[in-house]
């Protein structure tokens, strides 16, 4: 007579599951000398257990055969609810750190999301993008100095450019996260770059001064004289702070600033492109050829500026004469006279 054919058992637990969730499935066998075979799962030996995690209702098959006969068990796992997604999102991004002036070092800050209904515990990284001057393209790529070790469903995090030195223009930023290699699968790949953030880097304050002229008095010894002169921002940003000026004489044009006068009015800020005037205080002239010239933002320097070497004007070169030297006359009448006679000296 034949022999015995084999047996085949298989079963889930759960056989119902939310999308997402797993369920384990065991399969048992007898006299199964051929082995078992699976459709849908693979069975690995005679029995044993294998966690399955079907996003469709499965319907999981077993066969166990011997040279007699084959056996064969079904198990199905349901799968209620929509499958869980993750969707990376990046928000509009903020300056984090320095003055949006030229050569100023800045940093920006912005959050992804994760707007989807799964966790994703993998590491990400994110990009920052500038377009400069607005012109549609992105020519400057920052990567986050901090990647994301993962962002849960409905979770917020931040991300921080490293440092960009500012230049002048008006310019646009933007975050894309999971960028610039992309290692979340997301149920949404294209809307992972934020808004764009416009902003405009203006040129830095730039105080500069004219050559001094004569305000009053004479150029003459022991004149009471005064100077003026005017005290120009170059820059692009406005001065709102009081600042002090210093007008310098050279005595006999040697090359070295012997006398410093300050001005008698402190400027009370300044505009961009703005000119405003200082005057020196009294100077009592003193014979010779000198040179006086205006420094402004000085002795004290209060005013951060692009370019602090250039404060100090070209020099109005004078000279003072010394005063008219005495003239005598002497006669006498008359100039000739016997011995005994007198004249008038």
């Amino acid at each position: 007579g034949g022999g015995l054919p084999p047996t085949a058992s298989l079963v889930a637990n759960p056989t119902s599951i939310s999308a997402g969730s797993s369920s384990t499935l065991t399969w048992s066998s007898t006299r199964a000398a051929y082995g078992c075979y699976g459709t849908n799962f693979s069975p690995s030996g005679t029995s044993g257990s294998v966690v399955v995690s079907p996003t469709v209702t499965t319907t999981y098959y077993l066969t166990c055969e011997n040279e007699y006969d084959a056996a064969f068990a079904e198990v199905t796992v349901t799968v209620t609810g929509p499958p869980p997604s993750i969707d990376l999102t990046s928000w509009e991004v903020a300056l984090a750190s320095g003055s949006l002036t030229t050569g100023s070092a800045v940093t920006f800050v912005g959050s992804v999301t994760n707007g989807g209904s799964a966790n994703t515990s993998s590491t990400f990284s994110n990009r920052f993008q500038i377009d400069l001057n607005g012109d549609g393209t992105y020519d400057t790529n920052l990567d986050a100095t901090n990647s994301l070790a993962g962002i849960n469903a409905g979770q917020t995090k931040t991300a921080t450019s490293p440092t960009w030195i500012a230049v002048v223009g008006t310019h646009k930023i933007r975050l894309c996260t999971d960028s610039p290699t992309s290692v979340v699968t997301e149920t949404n790949e294209v809307n992972n770059c934020g808004a764009d953030y416009t902003f405009t880097v203006t040129a830095p304050a730039d105080l500069t001064s004219g050559a001094p002229t004569l305000a009053s008095g004479t150029l003459d010894f022991g004149s009471s004289v005064t100077f003026t002169a005017g005290a120009t921002n170059g820059g692009g940003t406005n001065v709102s702070i009081l600042f002090s000026n210093r007008f310098q004489i050279d005595l006999d044009n040697n090359g070295t600033y012997d006398t410093n006068l300050d001005a008698t009015n402190s400027i009370d800020g300044l505009n961009a492109s703005q000119t405003k005037t200082a005057t020196s205080p009294s100077w009592i002239a003193t014979i010779g050829t000198h040179k006086v010239r205006l420094c402004t933002d000085s002795p004290n320097s209060v005013v951060a500026e692009s370019n602090e070497g250039n404060n100090c004007s070209a020099d109005y070169v004078f000279t003072v004469s010394p005063p008219n030297p005495p003239t005598a006359t002497v006669s006498a009448g008359p100039s000739s006279i016997a011995v005994g006679q007198s004249t008038t000296v």
